[in-house]
């Protein structure tokens, strides 16, 4: 569910109208849309910082009204209408110039904290008015969520999304064909549409499945793992998500370096985690996901090897499948409560599993100076910095060099 408050809708003047524009001024949008664009840029600054004065939750973004308009007189029946009647102001000429904006916030109690710290809030000279959205925008799906039917407890998605994720496009999606063609050794004429490929493709893998080669990562300490799991159960996920097209409950991406506004006891907790693991490790962004499954992808923003955790409840499956190097090779990859070193760049997905809860955290980087090559879809090389075996080496090459 999503949460709408109409914040904040403010009365710009008073029963004054809003000055007219000069001569030549530019105006974008409608008519009479310009007249009150200083105005209403200086409330929603004055009410952004009255917020975060006050305290105010963080909310997510909503739809702002780039025009005002004039207040309606009450209507027949309204407690406020005999009132109403006897201002002047409330004829239509005269009338208060509002402007408004749809904001919207993470569950229910959010945005009833953030209506009762706000409406009627004067700030700089405006008054911030506040009320619950109609309820045709409550409740309705976040976009970028794709939801379907569950996977079943250790199954894979069709094996056509393996082969060929609906993400690929153009040179991406004709190197996966070439890929699949050369390794399924299958002839088509020249010229073929690339859906006769893919079908040539599939219908070897059918006959010859596919190798797995079962790996796993790197046990994460109870001292890190445990105040993780304890603070992704308390979080209030983002009222939309963060990435779309995935088969995810919940999507997350966090900044390195940056604000996380409501995030910030998680972002500690992740970069305790991340010490653990690679402290010198170029990560600039944080995925954290909550029942994700299938959405066979590549990470095209990736500039290098990315770390990958899961914890939960989940059992039966929820594995994280890499493709091989070798296309007719794929990495099933036990995460739970363990860290990997794996490549996102390599065609993966999540394995379906069952249980009730499933969450993942994905340490990645996409700023070019930390770009290396692919060389493997698996690191089985990987140990943690903070590791016992990692430390002993550390001691021991201090040990030499004296």
């Amino acid at each position: 569910m999503r949460f709408s408050a109409l914040l904040a809708r403010l009365d710009l003047e008073g029963c004054r109208p809003p000055p007219r524009a000069p001569a030549g001024a530019g105006r974008a949008g409608p008519a009479g849309a310009g007249r009150d664009s200083v105005a209403r840029g200086r409330a929603r600054r004055a009410g952004h910082r009255e917020a975060s004065r006050r305290g105010a939750p963080h909310a997510g973004k909503g739809k702002v009204v780039r025009q005002g308009y004039r207040r309606r007189p009450a209507q027949d029946g309204d407690a406020d209408a005999a009132a109403a009647a006897r201002e002047p102001c409330e004829r239509r000429a005269d009338a208060p110039w509002l402007g408004y904006a749809f904001v919207t916030f993470r569950d229910g109690a959010e945005a009833a904290e953030a209506l009762a710290l706000l409406d009627g809030r004067a700030a700089e000279g405006w008054t911030i008015r506040a009320q619950w959205a109609e309820e045709q925008h409550q409740g309705g799906p976040k976009k970028g969520r794709r939801l379907g039917a569950r996977l079943a407890a250790g199954h894979d998605p069709p094996l056509g999304e393996q082969l060929f994720p609906a993400a690929l496009h153009g040179a991406e999606l004709a190197a996966a064909l070439e890929r699949h063609q050369r390794a399924a050794g299958v002839a088509v004429a020249p010229g073929s549409e690339p859906w006769v490929v893919a079908e040539a493709a599939k219908a070897f893998y059918r006959r010859h499945p596919r190798a797995e080669t079962r790996v796993a990562g790197q046990p994460i300490p109870a001292a890190l793992l445990l105040p993780l799991l304890a603070e992704l159960r308390r979080t209030r996920w983002p009222p939309t998500h963060h990435r779309s097209g995935m088969q995810a409950e919940q999507y997350l991406v966090l900044f390195r370096g940056k604000r996380n506004d409501g995030f910030e006891a998680l972002m500690e907790l992740l970069a305790v985690l991340l010490e653990w693991a690679d402290p010198a490790y170029g990560c600039n962004r944080i995925a954290v996901t909550k029942d994700f499954q299938g959405s066979p992808h590549i990470d095209g923003s990736d500039v290098t090897f990315q770390y990958a955790a899961s914890l939960g409840d989940f059992e039966g499956g929820g594995e994280l499948c890499v493709e091989g190097d070798q296309p007719e090779q794929v990495f099933v990859v036990d995460t739970r409560n363990r860290m990997a070193r794996i490549d996102g760049r390599y065609v993966h997905w999540v394995r379906g599993y069952g249980g009730e809860e499933r969450y993942s955290v994905i340490f990645f980087a996409t700023n070019p100076g930390c770009a290396t090559e692919r060389t493997s879809p698996f690191h089985a090389d990987f140990v943690p910095f903070g590791s016992p075996e990692e430390r002993q080496a550390r001691t021991r090459k201090r040990t030499f060099w004296r």
